[in-house]
């Protein structure tokens, strides 16, 4: 799955090979938690959200929501991800929240991924 993903950043390929979930040990009671999966990019990287989106609906079980935090953004680059996303999902009930976090300013890698977490609701953030 991560293998076609040319030219994509490695933490957002990592990102997608990780999404999963987990349930508490209690088997009385069993808790599913939510996964969230963080997105850090920049516009060069919108290309490729397609690709990535895609390969989401593979998953055995979807994440609850999808955060991208992008930086260096212009005005089109948020329509443009949604487009991408909305593309994706077509057709899927089952289809993830999408949150997109737009900075106009150009920031490192670590800050992007910050972003992102801060706007996941998520139990699990991958």
């Amino acid at each position: 799955m991560v293998s076609n993903l040319r030219g994509m950043p490695s933490i957002v390929a990592f990102l997608i090979g990780c999404v999963g979930a987990a349930t508490t040990a209690d088997t009385h009671h069993p808790t599913r938690l939510t996964v969230t999966l963080a997105i850090p990019c920049i516009p060069r990287h919108i290309p490729f959200l397609s690709e990535v989106f895609a390969d989401l609906r593979t998953q055995s079980l979807a994440p609850l929501e999808v955060v991208v935090a992008i930086s260096g953004a212009r005005s089109e680059d948020e329509v443009n991800i949604k487009d991408r996303f909305s593309a994706a999902f077509a057709g899927h009930t089952e289809a993830p929240g999408l949150v997109v976090v737009a900075v106009p300013e150009t920031r490192h890698a670590a800050d992007n991924r910050n972003t992102a977490f801060a706007a996941s609701s998520g139990d699990i953030i991958r």
